[in-house]
């Protein structure tokens, strides 16, 4: 939702109030937002009496942040049910953590969404959240960004049915519990695909309760094997709507093909420039061939990252320092993308003929 639509109240470091976002935040959720900035906009902000040490600057700041909060807090309880704050944001997590104190002062509010981004720190203390776990029952979505550690998860994160991972890496997204009414899973870049095995090995309900699942894996940092990817796939026997967006780096783009599971309708596939991917669309024309292959699919995008030159091997990785492995670019963008359209259009127009009422996107 855009910000025109919205409307906005941060409380800003050291205890000011403002009605925008913070430059760094990420797209928000929800009609009503309160934003709680965790670190300074500006190093003016940062000016503090010189016989204060930082524990002591610092603990006064919060309770300046928290007093804010309070007053937003029996404000909003006070409202009517459309006027009420639906969308809670923390961020970045620098100098300050959302910790308990600041958590508490959150209880009344009935917030649909939450959005914690770590900034360059990468960490954020998200277990004290726990304190609001009979509170904000009306939880439904959460977007974490930029962390980069394995954080301990309050129990409140297992009610949510939305969650996005934008830029994190290595956190291992299992609440206590178990996430057991997630059906909308988004990851962007790092190790995303990793990050869904771990999910989805760490929530045994996943297998039934995912329905739309969005990866992006461009960047050659994921270490996910196909036949790990594949395994998780497919079991994944709910699952509506899949996109996914891979890179060369570890084979992924030319076998996705077997991964896919059966009950799929929606269908978008993004890949970079790999001769292995153009050698092996024969076998995604001979699957689509058979009508038995995804047999509900009804919609179907294929495409190419337009940034990505074109790779000779899939064999690349990133962490290696065998300078045999990198990755060679002969092949020209231009004639790599003919190619690409050549075959596309027999892959599409196999579809047409076993799937009259399917809908081709190029």
């Amino acid at each position: 939702m855009s910000s025109g639509t919205q409307s906005i109240t941060t409380v800003l470091y050291p205890g000011q109030l403002s009605n925008d976002l913070g430059p760094h935040s990420p797209p928000i959720n929800g009609r009503r937002v309160l934003s709680i900035e965790l670190e300074p906009r500006a190093q003016a902000n940062f000016d503090y009496p010189p016989h204060q040490d930082l524990e002591t600057r610092v603990l006064a700041i919060e309770q300046k942040i928290i007093e804010n909060i309070k007053e937003i807090v029996a404000e909003d309880i006070r409202a009517v049910p459309s006027e009420r704050i639906d969308s809670v944001v923390f961020g970045p997590t620098r100098l300050f953590q959302p910790r308990k104190e600041i958590c508490q002062a959150l209880v009344g509010l009935l917030p649909n969404h939450l959005t914690i981004y770590a900034g360059w720190e990468e960490t954020a203390n998200v277990r004290d959240f726990d304190v609001l776990q009979h509170q904000w029952t009306d939880l439904q979505s959460l977007y974490l960004q930029d962390i980069c550690d394995d954080v301990e998860l309050p129990a409140l994160f297992s009610q949510i049915s939305s969650l996005t991972l934008n830029c994190c890496c290595g956190l291992e997204f299992i609440p206590p519990g178990g996430a057991t009414r997630l059906k909308h899973l988004r990851i962007r870049e790092n190790d995303a695909f990793r990050m869904f095995r771990m999910a989805f090995d760490g929530n045994p309900d996943l297998a039934t309760s995912l329905e739309v699942l969005d990866v992006e894996s461009m960047n050659g940092h994921d270490r996910l094997s196909a036949s790990e990817l594949e395994d998780s796939l497919k079991r994944c026997m709910k699952l509506r709507e899949l996109r996914l967006a891979v890179g060369y780096h570890n084979g992924l783009d030319a076998t996705l093909a077997s991964c896919i599971p059966s009950s799929v309708e929606k269908l978008d596939l993004k890949f970079s420039r790999s001769l292995p991917f153009l050698q092996s669309f024969d076998d995604r024309i001979d699957r689509a061939k058979d009508s038995s292959w995804l047999p509900l699919l009804a919609s179907f995008q294929m495409s190419i990252d337009a940034k990505s030159k074109v790779a000779e091997s899939s064999e690349y990785c990133p962490f290696s320092s065998d300078v045999s492995k990198e990755p060679t670019f002969q092949l020209s963008v231009e004639s790599f993308d003919l190619a690409f359209e050549t075959k596309r259009k027999a892959l599409y127009d196999v579809l047409r003929y076993t799937r009259p009422q399917i809908e081709l996107i190029s």
